[in-house]
């Protein structure tokens, strides 16, 4: 957590972290308003979406049908090339 709070704390940014036994902990970020018109790309991974910097990005492709592979446990990989 530690690394998480200085990298936010370097955008200018707060991190706060309440926690009270036996009902758990709430974790609170605050990013500047700046950061809120960057561009970004979404993603979604299972029931969560993520925004990815743009500048993050190096490629992006669509995902036919047929390159998609089920192996071990129901994991699935995409096949390139």
């Amino acid at each position: 957590m530690d690394v998480v709070k200085k990298n936010i704390a370097a955008l200018n940014g707060t991190v706060e972290i309440d926690s009270a036994e036996g009902y758990g902990m709430k974790v609170s970020v605050r990013l500047p308003l700046t950061l809120a018109i960057m561009d970004g790309m979404s993603v979604g991974v299972g029931e969560e979406v993520y925004i990815l910097p743009l500048s993050s990005v190096v490629e992006s492709f669509q995902v036919k049908a047929d390159a998609v592979s089920t192996v071990g446990q129901g994991s699935q990989l995409v096949r390139s090339g």
